[in-house]
């Protein structure tokens, strides 16, 4: 066995034993790699996504997409930290909907 192939052998052990204990390596972006592929192969589903859910979420999304590029709509923006956009207030009263923050009494 070369020294590269047990060099290799031994960060794969390593990763692999830190992925079973969910202890990735900090900034070891290879070794998140693998844990991803390691879960596929070993058939964990919560990770990745189902094909018919795809197909919903394009169905859903496409629509809306579409009419944002050919009426070009632009986000409304709002500063970081504050209830959101002031047009959702508007939305949200147009439609008879409480907006922001909502004791539970009412």
């Amino acid at each position: 066995m070369s020294m590269t192939s047990s060099a290799c052998s031994i960060r794969k052990m390593v990763c692999y034993q830190s992925m079973r204990t969910d202890k990735v390596l900090e900034g070891d972006t290879r070794c998140i790699r693998e844990r991803l592929l390691l879960d596929a192969i070993e058939g964990e589903r919560r990770l990745f996504i189902r094909s018919d859910d795809l197909d919903a979420a394009w169905s859903l999304f496409t629509p809306l997409l579409k009419e944002i590029e050919e009426k070009k709509r632009i986000p409304e923006y709002y500063p970081y930290g504050s209830r959101g956009p002031v047009g959702a207030h508007y939305l949200a009263a147009k439609h008879k909907v409480q907006w922001g923050n909502i004791s539970p009494d009412q």
